[in-house]
């Protein structure tokens, strides 16, 4: 039917980012100004992917009324390498292993919903449920930490409005 309508997306999304720094620790006041007493350096690069995909559709069954229902996943990536050295005395640099870390992030988002809407008269309500489902896993490469999380979760809505006249309105909602 031509009232009807089914609509699909999806999105994908590629990002690295690099940033180091150079770190020179010099003593002001002794003998040697130029004395550098401690160097270091940081390495910090960073890739996240993400991909969207949702489709929705809406089902009019009256003037006023219709049906809709629809879902959304999002698949997250981030991995993070960290890397911090210092140099010693003799010009190698070192691992400093307590300040350097691998990180990994995935996040995968799961969605559901429906919706029925219509109007009597002078009221007009809007109900819906979206369910949730998240799993969240985060790993620490160098030190095997996991924090792992996976929960869903309900959200429910209402609205109902009585209208006054054609411009005003009541309007209740959860």
């Amino acid at each position: 039917d031509k009232d009807r309508k089914l609509t699909a997306y999806a999105q994908f999304r590629d990002n690295n980012e690099s940033e180091d720094a150079d770190i020179e620790q010099r003593l002001l006041d002794g003998e040697d100004p130029e004395m550098i007493m401690l160097r270091q350096r940081s390495l910090n690069d960073e890739t996240e992917r993400n991909l969207l995909v949702q489709s929705d559709y809406v089902h009019p069954f009256s003037k006023d009324g219709k049906f809709e229902a629809g879902f959304r996943s999002t698949f997250r990536r981030i991995s993070t390498n960290y890397l911090v050295e210092e140099q010693d005395s003799v010009g190698i640099w070192n691992n400093l292993v307590n300040f350097t870390n691998d990180f990994r992030y995935t996040e995968n988002v799961h969605a559901v919903y429906g919706l029925i809407a219509n109007r009597h008269g002078k009221v007009s309500y809007q109900a819906g449920l979206r369910a949730e489902l998240s799993d969240i896993q985060t790993l620490l490469l160098q030190t095997d930490e996991t924090n792992d999380r996976l929960y869903a979760n309900l959200f429910p809505s209402i609205h109902a409005n009585y209208h006054l006249n054609e411009t005003h309105s009541w309007q209740v909602s959860y």
